[in-house]
């Protein structure tokens, strides 16, 4: 994440920056971007397999006793996209839960306003530095 809401990844052949804005507490909307180098196919599939020793090896399991878990387990799948929508689903889920209530901006919207000071905090030094 670059700042609250806005995020930035990158590939060997790309590189996307997303807008995260919440629009109600189950509804978010993700602009996506995507840049790619001007370059042939053969270009990428050439890079790709000048960095494959590096990526080989690379991550593995998230849990150390991930055949415990079974496979069908979201958060042990090994694919970032798939835990992520099962996260962002449970939270979904939480908020029409009869235990849910919002407290006092203290306790329960101190995510909230942590966000909103982030922001301010930015926007105040945009101006000093202008």
């Amino acid at each position: 994440m670059l700042f609250p809401g806005i995020g930035l990844g990158a590939g060997e052949d790309s590189w996307n920056i997303f807008i995260i804005t919440p629009l109600g507490p189950d509804l978010t909307r993700v602009e996506n971007r995507t840049k790619l180098a001007n370059a042939s196919g053969w270009e990428f599939q050439k890079q790709e397999w000048s960095s494959w020793s590096f990526w080989k090896d690379f991550g593995g399991p998230k849990y150390p006793d991930s055949d415990a878990i079974g496979e069908d387990d979201p958060m042990a799948s090994g694919d970032f996209t798939a835990e992520d929508i099962y996260a962002c689903e449970q939270q979904q889920k939480s908020l029409t839960s009869p235990y849910f209530e919002v407290g006092p901006a203290a306790n329960g919207e101190s995510p909230v306003v942590r966000h909103q000071q982030a922001i301010l905090d930015f926007l105040e030094a945009q101006e000093v530095e202008t």
